[in-house]
């Protein structure tokens, strides 16, 4: 029986195939790119983002030339780096089986790989957020979110969607506390109508809405306190996310990087990469609370 390699099926045609394939891998698996903001880079690996202090009216006398109000800015930065994750296929995989069915199942693992590298350095953020709820050891809880939405309304964060990314210990322990509170336990397990227009009707990650916030769960939220606790997040979403994703352009502004698909011939192996040019940063800290608790 002949196996279908990916050289006897040409290389434009293989590296489309592979690269849907780590596509879709990578769009099903990230939970945190549809909720920051963003931007295309060129020229430069860094973004400075302006940032002014609040200014206020006042009582204006008739007749009166008022004098201007000084306007004072500072600078955010967003520094762009290189992402990778590449493996390589060897020749002897093509021996009694289908190199190509290996590398699309191989092209999903890469897709993943990529996809948490974004989720990480985002998450990682919310160290960096103006304000933080709670302590080492704590059980995430009712009066904890409570907290953390308290902290974002404080900031005058204007009626913007907030949505919550925590660790699935964080969740689960939320929903304890909730279903104790609240006889319809349903409604707190089966939303779905949620962030319109940001995401798909189900989002990566999404668990269930409750106070007007979306809360969504990902293995990637960050370890604090030497992995006894973990810090999650509530922040702003979309346009008004405190985290700005920066794409450089040779990316063709696209978070999800370039896949490619070389030859080896020393290695005797064919080698599958995506590759792409981004940056995380907060450049409006005041949009987001940290949510810390028992790991």
């Amino acid at each position: 029986m002949a196996t279908t390699t990916l050289s006897s099926m040409g290389d434009a045609v293989a590296a489309e195939i592979v690269s849907a394939q780590i596509l879709e891998a990578a769009r099903a698996a990230v939970v945190c790119v549809p909720m920051c903001a963003t931007d295309t880079v060129s020229g430069s690996n860094v973004k400075s983002y302006p940032r002014f202090v609040k200014v206020t009216a006042t009582q204006a006398t008739v007749g009166t030339d008022e004098t201007t109000t000084e306007m004072t800015d500072s600078q955010v930065s967003v520094t762009l780096g290189e992402y990778a994750i590449g493996v390589a296929l060897a020749d002897a995989l093509e021996v009694g089986s289908s190199v190509l069915d290996v590398a699309l199942k191989i092209a999903v693992e890469l897709g993943k790989g990529y996809a948490d590298k974004h989720d990480i350095d985002a998450l990682a953020l919310a160290s960096s957020l103006t304000d933080s709820v709670g302590s080492t050891g704590q059980l995430s809880n009712e009066d904890l979110l409570l907290q953390a939405i308290y902290e974002c309304d404080a900031n005058n964060i204007g009626g913007r969607q907030l949505a919550g990314i925590l660790y699935p210990k964080q969740v689960h322990q939320l929903r304890q506390s909730l279903s104790g509170a609240y006889e319809n336990k349903s409604a707190i397990y089966s939303r779905t109508d949620i962030l319109s227009g940001i995401a798909p009707s189900k989002p990566n990650g999404f668990a269930f809405n409750i106070f007007g916030v979306d809360i969504f769960m990902s293995m990637n939220v960050a370890a604090a306190n030497s992995s006894a606790d973990s810090l999650g997040m509530l922040c702003t979403v979309g346009p008004d996310s405190p985290i700005m994703r920066a794409v450089g352009l040779l990316n063709g502004s696209a978070w999800d990087g370039r896949k490619e698909i070389q030859r080896d011939a020393s290695l005797r192996a064919t080698e599958l990469w995506v590759t792409g040019y981004v940056g995380y940063g907060v450049i409006a800290p005041e949009r987001g609370c940290g949510y810390l608790s028992v790991r």
